[in-house]
């Protein structure tokens, strides 16, 4: 049951941000691009929200892809969780080291804003 609920508060998510940004069109400004004229890390979200709002995913994915790919992701995860049959969690998922997920999280997390910086969003 706790699946399925986490499953419907993802896609919920997922479809309302894109929607949201979509309905409220006025970014916020980004401090750190106004002090130093280089993107921050997420410079773009608000925008790439509002691509993937109007079904423009490629748009999207060029202005802001870990943003796009996070939203995309948590469609996928809810996809998955509301879809299968509840089952235990696997023994392989209950043995990630968390260590090991921020690395992954950081890594990507600096790749993107690598691309931000070579791009100028």
């Amino acid at each position: 049951m706790a699946a399925r609920a986490a499953g419907v508060i993802l896609g919920l998510a997922a479809a309302g941000l894109p929607l949201a940004a979509r309905v409220w069109p006025g970014a916020p400004a980004c401090r750190f691009h106004a002090a130093t004229g280089l993107p921050c890390p997420a410079c773009g979200t608000w925008r790439a929200l509002a691509h993937l709002g109007r079904g423009q995913w490629a748009a999207a994915f060029a202005l802001q892809p870990l943003a796009s790919g996070c939203v995309l992701a948590a469609f996928a995860a809810a996809w998955v969780l509301l879809a299968r049959p509840a089952r235990p969690i696997p023994d392989g998922l209950r043995r990630t080291r968390p260590a090991r997920l921020l690395i992954l999280l950081l890594l990507l997390w600096i790749a993107n804003w690598v691309y931000l910086l070579a791009h100028g969003v």
